[in-house]
């Protein structure tokens, strides 16, 4: 057993492992995932974005530092948290099942559920504070944002399965990616560009249906509404890889749970 454990610590982390597991997940829990991605990103994502777009952004000023900018680059980085926020709540919602599928197992639907709800709260503050964290490490020096990110990436997995608390998972998560940080860089990386094709095509639809249709529709609810669903799907993806991700890192550091490692030897 100890040999084992000992095999799959040396392994080292596989970044082709992480996104088959991530789809793996969503594949084996697919009324799970559209679930979770309306209830936990797309419905209050789109709520938030709808209520970013009524203030006045055209009428305000921006300051960093000796700068004056427009109010839409506020608006840009309002959506920008809103997306990091709910990013997180959609990690953590995804970690069970991604878990079960590392086990070789489809989660019961209120095992999700149940998970996810269990833990809303901390995954709200763990979202704030990632998003506030990255937003200002980026518009400091870009780098720094993409540190805390790399460092913080599977906070909201470590909460949800793990329950320690807000900071305790943000500490888990800087000790589970020592070691492995260009390879989340990569993961990342990757999430970025699915996450900006499925965004440009929520606004290509939103475009083509505003040119058949009635005017005012790429700013009124109905795009919104696409938009948003792009966007949940976006950030459900991107919560299965990084709940896989963690799922990974453990398994590295940690080695396999012996539930798991019992199945092997059957």
């Amino acid at each position: 057993m100890a040999t084992a454990v000992l095999q799959v610590r040396e392994r080292g982390v596989a970044v082709g492992r992480v996104f088959e597991l991530g789809f793996s997940t969503i594949r084996h829990h697919p009324l799970q995932t559209l679930v979770v991605a309306f209830l936990f990103t797309g419905l209050p994502g789109t709520a938030a974005d709808y209520m970013l777009v009524q203030l006045p952004w055209r009428f305000m000023v921006m300051t960093v530092g000796s700068f004056s900018l427009p109010g839409y680059v506020a608006l840009g980085l309002a959506g920008w948290f809103v997306s990091l926020l709910f990013g997180a709540i959609a990690q953590g919602a995804m970690a069970r099942a991604a878990i079960a599928a590392s086990e070789g197992r489809k989660a019961p639907f209120a095992e999700i559920l149940g998970a996810a709800f269990r833990v809303l709260l901390p995954l709200v503050f763990l979202g704030v504070i990632i998003g506030v964290g990255v937003i200002i490490g980026t518009t400091l020096l870009i780098v720094p944002g993409v540190l805390i990110y790399i460092f913080w990436s599977v906070a909201p997995s470590a909460a949800a399965n793990e329950r320690d608390g807000v900071f305790l998972a943000l500490s888990r998560s800087q000790e589970l990616g020592e070691g492995a940080r260009l390879k989340i860089f990569a993961i990342t990386l990757v999430l970025f560009g699915i996450s900006l094709a499925l965004a440009m095509a929520g606004n290509l639809l939103t475009l083509l249906l505003a040119f058949q249709g009635p005017p005012g529709i790429a700013m009124g609810t109905l795009g919104l509404a696409i938009r948003g669903a792009f966007g949940a799907l976006g950030n459900v993806v991107a919560g299965a890889v990084m709940a896989s991700l963690y799922v990974e890192l453990k398994e590295w550091k940690e080695g396999s749970s012996v539930e798991a490692l019992e199945r092997v030897f059957v």
